[in-house]
């Protein structure tokens, strides 16, 4: 794999394992990358180990082996310690959480630069189960160290992962509704998928049910497995039950082995099961062969962290009205935010257009501009920003920002709340 190419590559990472993927463009499919040559599974811890002697880092299996022999430090819950800012003392030093991320992706492209000389990483894709804003900024601060600067990266959830992976896969898989049970640590969930035709653009719609009392790990521990298979297969066939649905995926350290294989066999009789742990890998690796090509344009994608309306501002620009799209649908609550400047004319108040793409009903609201200073007409400028405090919620704030030499700012701002 010497090949001079730049690549696609999807980066799984979990507090317990992490799997990398590179897009391949003859098969048009996303290719694990594994971090040894005798590996069979792409899945590796995701921890660091240094070793006292020469402060050499390692990831993954060697990291465990070389700490099972004594002299080196392993360190684990690396996105834990992230999303809790919490630094580790090794051998005298303090390393922050960001330091430790960077090492350990550090150590896994190196990997990806040895299988792939001479080439370059153009668009990089990293899944996370749950994504914070913190968590967000950490992980591009610590790629930013590595030199992979935020023009070519994306960090995602694990449901956007799975949105971008089914809507990559042949039209008859998603034809009706595709379904996702995942079992893990944090439980039994069940995600739908829908894809709206009747809509422009076709929206692409997740639903979520948690089913983590039906099957707790006191059950499992409690009851013997034939109980628990009778158990998940009647949980299974409710949530189902009068949905038309064409494909199920089930994934999550849950699910892993084959005590579950009976079950999805069943489960297949009237619709297509797919049981595997690279859901997630996959469909960041596909998600980022879909951000350079923009072959996901004509969707727009929804689930509980996007937003489901645009925000305009109504402007006039050569002499016509235009509304003017601060925020787009489709985009998670917390990375809409926008920031534009306006010259007013003739006017002291902002009109805005809330437009919900699920019902198409417009809503309208003005932020009357009270207390502005009188100047003369084209000679106030003002600074509009809109962001998100939840996904129902935008603020925006005005400011005065003067007019070059001729007006200074008076440093007068407002506020409205847009409710979606």
């Amino acid at each position: 794999m010497g090949e001079n190419k730049q690549l696609l590559i999807g980066f799984e990472i979990t507090n317990e394992t992490s799997q990398i993927y590179y897009y391949q463009a003859q098969t048009g499919d996303a290719v694990p990358i594994f971090l040894t040559q005798n590996q069979s599974n792409p899945l590796f811890p995701t921890c660091l180990a240094v070793k006292e002697s020469n402060k050499e880092w390692m990831i993954g299996e060697e990291a465990i082996r070389i700490s099972s022999l004594g002299g080196s430090f392993l360190i684990e819950n690396l996105l834990e310690n992230l999303e809790h800012q919490e630094s580790i003392t090794i051998y005298g030093a303090i390393f922050t959480p960001v330091m430790l991320l960077t090492k350990f992706f550090k150590k896994a492209f190196m990997v990806v630069r040895q299988q792939f000389l001479n080439s370059s990483i153009q668009e990089l894709v990293i899944t996370v189960p749950n994504l914070t804003p913190n968590m967000t900024e950490m992980i591009y601060l610590s790629l930013e160290e590595l030199g992979l600067l935020r023009d070519r990266v994306h960090i995602i959830s694990q449901v956007q992962s799975y949105m971008y992976y089914v809507l990559s896969q042949k039209p008859e898989i998603w034809m009706h509704d595709v379904s996702l049970f995942t079992y893990d640590e944090t439980g039994l969930f069940y995600y739908n998928l829908t894809v709206n035709r009747r809509m422009q653009p076709f929206t692409v719609i997740v639903d979520l049910m948690d089913l983590s009392n039906e099957l707790t790990h006191e059950i499992f521990e409690q009851e013997p497995i034939e109980r628990i298979l009778y158990r998940l297969e009647k949980l299974m066939n409710q949530v189902l039950y009068r949905r038309l649905t064409s494909a199920v995926f089930v994934t999550g350290r849950g699910f892993e082995g084959n005590w579950v294989r009976d079950v999805l066999v069943r489960l297949s009789s009237s619709r297509r099961v797919f049981l595997g742990q690279n859901l997630y890998a996959k469909g960041a690796c596909l998600a980022a062969k879909g951000f350079l090509d923009d072959s996901f344009q004509n969707y727009l994608f929804l689930n509980d962290e996007m937003i489901t309306s645009n925000i305009s501002l109504r402007l006039y620009e050569n002499a016509k009205e235009v509304d003017f799209c601060l925020v787009k649908a489709g985009i998670p609550w917390r990375k809409a935010n926008n920031t534009v400047t306006v010259i007013l004319d003739q006017t002291k108040e902002l009109a805005f257009i809330v437009t919900n793409l699920l019902n198409r009903e417009p809503l309208y609201e003005v932020l009357s501009l009270d207390g502005l200073m009188e100047r003369e007409n084209k000679t106030i400028r003002l600074s509009v920003t809109v962001h998100f405090i939840d996904r129902e919620t935008a603020i925006v704030t005005v400011r005065d920002v003067g007019f070059g030499v001729f007006y200074e700012t008076n440093y007068r701002i407002w506020e409205q709340t847009l409710t979606l």
